[in-house]
């Protein structure tokens, strides 16, 4: 059975690419079963969602009015700040 980390990983990285078949039913079966991971997952839908919405993504960025776009410099800091959490989520204690 595939640890919690490793789900983490593969959920974050599945969100991006597909992933082979074996590791998509490695995460599937695992998420079924594993509470933590499934609400894991859950927020993870649910930040990219809310990502997409508030403009980080390019192909939002025309709904929203140009006084309330983010400026290309904080979207780059915020997503800089996104990266350095995914390669290390104990950051908010250092």
């Amino acid at each position: 059975m595939a640890s919690c980390k490793d789900i983490a990983l593969e959920l974050t990285e599945s969100l991006d690419r597909k992933l082979p078949i074996r590791y998509r039913l490695r995460v599937w079966l695992h998420v079924a079963i594993c509470k933590e991971c499934r609400n894991l997952k859950r927020q993870i839908l649910f930040i990219r969602a809310a990502i997409h919405k508030i403009g980080l993504s390019p192909a939002s960025e025309s709904n929203i009015p140009a006084s309330l776009r983010m400026s290309t410099q904080f979207r780059n800091r915020l997503k800089e700040t996104m990266i350095r959490y995914e390669a290390d989520p104990d950051i908010h204690d250092h």
